[in-house]
C-alpha cells in the first residue's frame, strides 16, 4: 500500500494545472490542507466549465456598454473609466 501512495504523490500530472496553480505542488508543501485545495481545485475547474466565448454582437457593444458607463458617472468619470481598464476581464464575463 505504501508503493501506492508515493507513485500518486510523485507523479508531476501537467493537467493538474488548473488556472496557473499547480495544485500536485502545492499539496506537497501544504500536505494539512490537501482537502482545502481538493475544493478549491473543483471549484475553478466548475467554474470554467461555465466560461464560453463571447457572441459577436457582443463584442460589438462593449465599447458602447463603457462608454455608457463612464457618462453615467458624472464627475467620477475619471475613476469609472479606470476601473473599467483595469478590471476588463472581469466586467466582460
Amino acid at each position: 500500500m505504501k508503493s501506492n501512495e508515493t507513485s500518486t504523490e510523485e507523479t508531476d500530472d501537467p493537467d493538474d494545472e488548473v488556472e496557473g496553480l499547480y495544485f500536485d505542488k502545492l499539496k506537497k508543501l501544504y500536505p494539512d490542507h490537501t482537502e482545502n485545495l481538493d475544493t478549491f481545485r473543483a471549484h475553478l475547474v466548475h467554474a470554467n466549465l461555465d466560461k464560453r466565448p463571447l457572441r459577436v454582437w457582443e463584442v460589438q457593444e462593449l465599447s458602447l456598454q463603457a462608454a455608457e458607463r463612464v457618462l453615467a458617472s458624472g464627475d467620477e468619470a475619471l475613476k469609472t473609466i479606470m476601473h473599467i481598464s483595469h478590471n476588463f476581464p472581469a466586467l466582460v464575463g
